[in-house]
């Protein structure tokens, strides 16, 4: 997270951009990688999200990287909501596809976007995002046609 939080401080001082595309990539990565780094958060250290816990403490939320700076435990639902707008605006940064499988694209941010909506119980946004991701790359992974006798059944895509 600090580095995400890092790198967003950086791109926040620039004042003349000049490739958008590759501009955008890194933003949008840089908070896809601070949204996953909430949701792992969030699994372990919260309570589940329910509407009788969305008061509750949730995560200390951080925008910066001065570590000095006390923090406060948010609410849960306050949590969720971060997680949510950081993963909204880097779909709307992100490219649909990206050079290297490891890095984040639009499709994985849609799908993330999709797990926390179901985490969250919106399940027509779960459901609209997911067929979004769908719609980007078209394919869907069979399991019964994987051979199992493979050290690696799957395919690097």
């Amino acid at each position: 997270m600090y580095y995400a939080n890092l790198i967003l401080e950086i791109l926040n001082k620039i004042d003349k951009i000049d490739d958008q595309k590759k501009y955008n990539n890194v933003k949008g990565r840089a908070l896809f990688y601070r949204l996953w780094t909430y949701y792992q958060l969030a699994q372990i250290y919260c309570l589940p999200y329910s509407e009788q816990n969305i008061g509750k403490p949730g995560l200390p939320l951080r925008d910066d990287t001065d570590l000095d700076v006390k923090l406060i435990r948010s609410t849960i639902g306050q949590t969720y909501l971060q997680m949510k707008n950081d993963v909204s605006e880097s779909i709307q940064l992100l490219d649909e596809t990206s050079i290297n499988m490891y890095q984040p694209n639009r499709r994985a941010a849609l799908m993330l976007l999709s797990r926390v909506n179901l985490i969250m119980a919106d399940y027509k946004s779960a459901l609209h995002n997911s067929d979004e991701a769908i719609k980007l790359n078209g394919k869907l992974l069979n399991y019964n046609n994987l051979d199992l006798t493979k050290a690696y059944p799957f395919l690097l895509l």
